[in-house]
């Protein structure tokens, strides 16, 4: 680089010395000054308003509503309010949209401004959802005598009062929507988020949990809530589940497979079934075993491994061969050993150090007390979800006792010696149906 020896063109000093700073320069201060300077800029900005278009100056003069607009100070009492609850300001006739209250304007408020649907600047008055003015008050909307809400004239309420369920219940929509909303109150259905404390009905140590996905009509998903609740409360409880499109999850609480057997309503699935509810594809039934009712690693790596051998059967058994949301993977087989001895640990993030493995597995192992039978189509037949239950039960108490002479002289890990076994049990009676009707044994 060369040296920076010359004079300066005015002849007052050198290059060098001329590109050398101040001792004392306080570049904090110089800092400052730039930034009020752009600061001092930004307040003399020119900004439009949303309502009027014209342009402005200074954002000292400017009001934001609660969906972001700018306003000028001109238009802002003209057609604007200021929500009682949260201060915001919202178009005259809007909900408020700070998404924290719920106010809207009160019918018959009045004021000057544009119809909503002649457009012409009037005093106006608040009817329902409409800001209108006199003459579009008395010609274009109409009150509905039902529900005394405001619509256009002529035209059916939106609110389908006065019109029959599409369900062919015999009821009217609004006989039908005031039961729901009445049940939805309630708190029928729970978040998906819920997990009450666990009550253990019968006596261990193997333990099963149902989650059991049922497909409801939009409207009448509270209506069967409440008759799912009426039939299984305390043995379960309702949640909402997304993935099912519209209805809702019943989670049992833990209990024995006989006990379950014995004392669970399986006369509410029918009662359910012949009421609308419906268990399509989209709906599944997970099963939970828990992991303190395996005699120990051993007992739970031939559990697993069982099912995973046999992956042809169970899925038969199952009804349904998930590709989405219970595959059986070569992920989830390799890692069967490690599996077994444990839930998989995840870091601060959520992480695993098995990054193949996730919930959507045929057994999902990343529940800290429970391993998760994800595998079976939804059901409302009661035959059907008590093999669902007897397949996982069954399945825990044949690979107890099995021994490494059994599973390599005799076959122990073959269905065919599993299904022999079972149906020499009168209790699993209900799989070994299905068994009968659904795998080919010989």
């Amino acid at each position: 680089m060369p040296e920076l020896t010359g004079r300066c063109p005015c002849g007052c000093e050198s290059a060098a010395e001329r590109m050398r700073l101040p001792a004392d320069l306080d570049l904090r201060g110089l800092v400052r000054e730039m930034v009020a300077a752009e600061e001092e800029a930004a307040e003399v900005r020119e900004w439009q308003c949303r309502r009027c278009h014209s342009y402005q100056m200074g954002w000292t003069h400017r009001t934001v509503t609660t969906r972001g607009s700018s306003i000028c100070p001109t238009c802002l009492p003209v057609a604007y309010t200021e929500c009682r609850d949260c201060g915001g300001w919202n178009r005259r006739g809007l909900r408020c949209g700070s998404g924290d209250c719920g106010q809207t304007p009160e019918s018959g408020d009045r004021f000057h401004g544009s119809c909503q649907l002649c457009y012409r600047s009037a005093m106006l008055e608040i009817r329902g959802g409409y800001a209108v003015c006199s003459p579009c008050r008395e010609g274009r909307i109409e009150q509905c005598p039902d529900c005394r809400d405001w619509h256009r004239t002529g035209r059916l309420c939106p609110n389908l009062c006065g019109q029959e369920c599409s369900c062919g219940c015999g009821r009217s929509v609004v006989e039908v929507r005031n039961q729901e909303q009445t049940a939805a109150g309630r708190g029928l259905i729970n978040g998906y988020s819920f997990r009450p404390r666990p009550s253990f009905y019968g006596t261990g140590p193997l333990f099963l949990g149902a989650e059991l996905e049922v497909a409801t009509p939009s409207a009448h998903k509270y209506g069967l809530a409440e008759l799912a609740v009426r039939w299984a409360s305390p043995l379960a409880y309702l949640k909402e589940d997304s993935s099912i499109g519209g209805g809702f999850e019943i989670v049992t609480h833990p209990m024995t497979y006989q006990y379950a057997m014995d004392a669970f309503p399986w006369r509410m699935l029918t009662e359910l079934e012949e009421a609308g509810a419906s268990a399509p594809s989209t709906t599944g039934i997970h099963v939970h075993v828990s992991r303190a009712g395996f005699n120990g690693v051993g007992h739970t790596y031939r559990w697993m491994k069982f099912m995973y051998r046999n992956q042809r059967e169970v899925r038969a058994l199952a009804r349904r061969s998930s590709n989405q949301y219970a595959p059986f993977t070569r992920e989830g087989r390799r890692y069967v050993k490690d599996h077994a001895k444990g839930p998989v640990r995840r870091n601060a993030y959520g992480e695993t150090d098995q990054p193949d493995i996730g919930r959507y597995q045929a057994i999902n192992v990343l529940n800290e007390a429970t391993l998760e039978v994800r595998v079976f189509a939804g059901s409302l037949k009661p035959v059907q979800v008590q093999a669902a239950l007897g397949l996982v039960a069954a399945s825990v108490e044949y690979t107890r006792t099995l021994s490494t002479q059994e599973i390599l002289r005799d076959g122990g890990w073959e269905f065919n010696r599993f299904a022999k076994w079972a149906s020499d049990r009168p209790e699993y009676a209900p799989l070994n149906a299905e068994i009968g009707d659904r795998v080919c044994v010989y």
